[in-house]
């Protein structure tokens, strides 16, 4: 089922054969049929309702396809909802690297968050936080000091 791309940028939810997640069970009839009949907000309509309650929202964008009309501004379309959402820019966590540049320079109030690469390619891209797996997590003693946060792989 394609994604809705709009003008309003419609959040979606494909119901494939393909899972989302490898370890997710089937959806039965009933779930699917739920799914379907199940109302989506536009992202405006979502973004009004985390700024009025004041609540973050994380923002991890997977691009339209190879041939789609937005495929190489999605993310500049996006950043346009949000910020004429008026929300406060600290309450977006912002995971894409798609055009960072950009968003850096339109929205520097934007908390950008990294994946678990090396402290070095973090601070090189002015990223103080991260978002990992917690099973990723496991093999390491976390220790919290005036740093954000330093990690030391455990011995076993």
């Amino acid at each position: 089922m394609p994604c809705p791309w709009g003008p309003e940028l419609k959040v979606c939810i494909a119901l494939s054969k393909k899972k989302p997640f490898y370890n997710m069970k089937t959806l039965s009839e009933a779930d699917k049929e739920r799914a379907r009949n199940q109302s989506i907000p536009t992202l405006a309509d979502l973004l009004t309702l985390a700024k009025k309650e004041r609540k973050f929202v994380i923002f991890d964008l997977r691009g339209p396809p190879p041939k789609h009309p937005l495929r190489h501004t999605f993310v500049r379309q996006v950043v346009s909802v949000i910020l004429a959402s008026k929300i406060e820019q600290h309450l977006i966590y912002w995971l894409p690297t798609h055009d960072m540049q950009y968003v850096r320079s339109v929205a520097p109030g934007f908390q950008h968050v990294g994946r678990f690469v090396s402290v070095e390619t973090l601070a090189k891209k002015n990223i103080s936080i991260i978002n990992v797996d917690y099973k990723r997590f496991l093999k390491f003693d976390i220790w919290f000091t005036s740093t954000p946060l330093l990690l030391q792989e455990q011995r076993r």
